[in-house]
């Protein structure tokens, strides 16, 4: 059997490097742009002397772990109607599955400790198991060591997230916990992780796909029903009169759409990577008065037109492209199709929620390094999915144009590229890539 023309994967040095091609590519493309921007920001501060916004701040400007400060008064009413009194400090803006996780923090006492020592178990946890997955799959300890370190110094997203306090911890690691169980066919724990997660925030019930694919209806049906229970539970837990609980969730989703989604504001518009926020740009730059008169802050009912069109033309799009296209493709595929509609989608989408991502990741680097161990050759396009999650995860908050920052846009377009690419070139796991070089080394054969 001849192989010379290419036609099998087996590559002649891949292990001869200390890792896969696309993690070197993802590690130097990280390390590349958190330098720069680090550079960058550290030569606007002590040699142009520019210390205010946009030039000399990492992170938005705000008092550091805000989204745990605030609540701090509010959540001693938890579990009654006061919750959901106006004259308090910090409205509550977030769907009922989220208050709990806040109230278990609160309950410490020393919220903001709880927080910080939490998280902090959830990351070590994470490069533990992951460390262990990667052993297994003939990574040396020092290449594990060193990957899942360099992964973690370089993440912008998960220095803004702890930087702001906020839950969307908990529910990335529901994501990734239900795409690796998924992934692994373990169809329960997933839908249970998904229904959780979709309970918190509704976009990722889009993930539950990922079972519907492998025709596990009723996993996908047990989802739904966790995503149910989670969300009743809640609204109980936060005030025992129900209908109270529901209308002040309604009232606060309603105040957060109409400041963030329906409002251009320079200062956040610059972070936003949502593809509603490019349209709120597009109308920034015909002009001052076409945003005005859109998106001000006094009028919202052209803005909310637009909303709704932007909603249903992307909720017909997205269908037809998973009959036409999606549902053909092999799970990672799906998973970040998934994934990165679940994060741009939104009319609102802000650094911390590109922690999502993380979920597809993880698969996609178990995925490349099973093919690594095997002596198989990366599919094409895999590498390029590297470098854009690398662009995303990294700092591009230092790149300005004109004095505005457009990290937000950007990665926008970087999510959007991801999703393409995910579209275009299939991931086949390292099992489906032997069945293929045996069937076309037979046919050589014959």
């Amino acid at each position: 059997m001849n192989s010379e023309n290419g036609s099998a994967s087996i590559s002649l040095d891949t292990r001869s490097k200390l890792l896969p091609s696309p993690l070197i590519s993802f590690l130097v493309c990280s390390l590349l742009l958190t330098s720069a921007a680090f550079a960058t920001l550290y030569f606007r501060h002590f040699v142009l002397h520019r210390t205010n916004y946009p030039d000399g701040y990492l992170l938005l400007p705000g008092e550091p772990f805000a989204d745990i400060v605030l609540y701090v008064g509010r959540f001693r009413y938890f579990h009654s109607p006061r919750f959901f009194d106006a004259n308090l400090a910090g409205l509550y803006l977030y769907p009922p599955t989220v208050a709990p996780f806040y109230e278990i923090l609160y309950l410490a006492h020393r919220a903001l400790i709880a927080f910080l020592a939490s998280t902090l178990i959830l990351i070590l946890s994470f490069a533990g198991w992951f460390g262990k997955t990667l052993r297994r799959l003939d990574f040396s300890r020092t290449s594990a060591v060193l990957f899942i370190g360099l992964c973690l110094t370089c993440s912008y997203v998960l220095i803004f997230e702890i930087s702001r306090a906020n839950v969307e911890i908990a529910l990335s690691s529901l994501c990734i916990a239900g795409m690796y169980t998924a992934y692994k066919d373990r169809p329960i724990p997933a839908a249970i992780c998904f229904g959780v997660a979709g309970a918190m925030k509704l976009y990722p019930l889009i993930f539950l796909g990922l079972l519907f694919r492998r025709r596990r209806y009723r996993e996908f049906i047990l989802g739904l029903i966790v995503c149910g229970a989670s969300t009743l539970a809640s609204l109980w837990a936060i005030c025992p009169n129900l209908r109270l609980s529901v209308d002040g969730i309604r009232r606060g989703l309603r105040i957060f759409t109409g400041t963030y989604a329906l409002t251009f504001e320079p200062i956040t518009a610059g972070a936003d990577h949502s593809l509603f926020g490019l349209i709120k740009q597009a109308f920034s730059a015909v002009s001052k008065t076409a945003v005005e008169n859109t998106f001000g802050s006094t009028s919202h009912a052209r803005g909310q037109k637009i909303l709704g069109i932007y909603m249903l033309v992307l909720a017909i799009g997205l269908l037809w492209l998973y009959f036409k296209r999606m549902r053909y493709l092999p799970f990672i595929n799906q998973a970040i199709c998934f994934t990165c509609a679940a994060v741009v989608v939104p009319p609102t989408s802000f650094e911390y929620t590109l922690l999502q991502l993380y979920a597809p990741w993880v698969v996609l680097v178990v995925i490349s390094a099973d093919l690594w161990s095997r002596d198989l050759v990366s599919p094409r396009g895999m590498s390029a999915m590297f470098i854009c999650f690398a662009a995303i995860f990294s700092n591009l908050a230092e790149i300005q144009f004109y004095g505005a920052r457009i990290e937000g846009p950007l990665k926008a377009i970087l999510v959007c590229a991801l999703f393409f690419l995910a579209l275009r070139y299939p991931i086949e796991e390292a099992k489906n890539s032997i069945e293929a070089d045996s069937r076309s080394l037979d046919y050589q054969v014959v």
